[in-house]
């Protein structure tokens, strides 16, 4: 006896949580939830999810004025050095230049074929002189 193959059946690719029958099964219990009392922390919104307040410290400190001024004013330092600074090499003055343009050290490792690590080590470097220099004036 011959065994039958089976077939198998094709998936379909895509967002499973953009579905109608996602969607209607979510407002099922979105509604159940809301019948019950339930109060979401989360807003729902076309094309926006989000606390709908803030809980803890970490959202606090991290979007604080203040952090966001402290960081503007480090970039600002940033680019100036970049453009008073005699770089060792180009490549110190090329990653200088991505870090000072909101480059992350893992895209600046990957656009430079090198490590992260290796990337970190200048930018630290590079930032420690450019603080000394602050300092000092």
């Amino acid at each position: 006896m011959k065994k039958k193959k089976k077939k198998l059946k094709k998936i379909k690719t895509g967002n499973p949580f953009k579905t109608t029958k996602f969607k209607s099964l979510q407002a099922k219990w979105y509604n159940r939830l809301k019948k019950d009392g339930f109060e979401d922390i989360e807003e729902f919104k076309e094309g926006a999810d989000y606390l709908k307040k803030w809980h803890c410290n970490y959202f606090q400190k991290k979007y604080h004025p203040l952090a966001f001024t402290a960081r503007q004013h480090y970039f600002e330092l940033a680019c100036a050095f970049l453009n008073d600074y005699q770089f060792e090499t180009d490549l110190d003055r090329e990653v200088w230049e991505m870090h000072c343009m909101g480059g992350t050290v893992r895209g600046i490792a990957k656009e430079f074929k090198r490590s992260s690590t290796f990337v970190n080590q200048i930018i630290i470097r590079i930032r420690k002189i450019m603080l000394e220099n602050e300092r000092s004036n």
